[in-house]
């Protein structure tokens, strides 16, 4: 992924709630970054017969698409991780973003084992037909994160789906990037009290 992916104001979609026991899930939206900071996506849960793969496919900039470098041979993108035998808080960074960059993700759906390739649809944020398969929730902000955002999937398309929005679950975790300065004077003042901290030579 190219970091030099930044600047610009992107418009999120305005989505709506979802139905059902999701009813605090807010489906037909895209990620946008509220604040630059670095960004991870953590594994939290699955509640899904089919297996899934989730990826993050690239950053949108002022209305233009970035792609996130593929990394299998499926061609989505960045694989993160898949619902079945992941272990929940599993943790993958995607890169640093600036504020008012979308982020997009992708869910590809295997029909039976991923093993055996047989792949029923890919369903992308990027895609207007696809959008309201997920669905997104704000949540406390973990440890020293800016922000915590659950992003929540549904795996079934159509009239036989339950749009329960827990097939797949994982937090996008925004945390805060230190400007070069600050990071600068954060070493200075450590050397300098390391050096104050020395015993005196008799």
């Amino acid at each position: 992924m190219k970091r030099y992916i930044k600047t610009a104001v992107a418009a999120a979609c305005v989505g709506g709630a979802a139905t059902g026991a999701s009813a605090s899930v807010i489906t037909g939206t895209t990620y946008q970054v509220e604040q630059t900071g670095a960004f991870d996506v953590s594994f939290v849960s699955q509640s899904a017969g089919w297996t899934g793969s989730l990826y993050f496919t690239g950053a949108e900039v002022g209305g233009i698409m970035h792609p996130a470098d593929d990394s299998d041979q499926y061609g989505i993108g960045q694989f993160l991780f898949d619902n079945h035998g992941t272990a929940p808080g599993h943790t993958v960074s995607i890169g640093e973003f600036e504020q008012g960059t979308v982020l997009h993700f992708a869910y590809q759906v295997f029909r039976g084992n991923k093993s055996n390739g047989n792949i029923r649809y890919v369903l992308r944020t990027d895609s207007p037909n696809d959008l309201n398969q997920f669905g997104w929730k704000e949540i406390t902000p973990v440890a020293d994160s800016m922000r915590t955002s659950t992003l929540h999937i549904e795996d079934i398309v159509g009239s036989g789906s339950d749009y329960d929005y827990n097939d797949v679950r994982a937090n996008v975790i925004a945390r805060a990037v230190p400007t070069p300065g600050t990071a600068t004077l954060a070493g200075f003042a450590l050397i300098v009290g390391c050096s104050r901290r020395r015993p005196k030579r008799a």
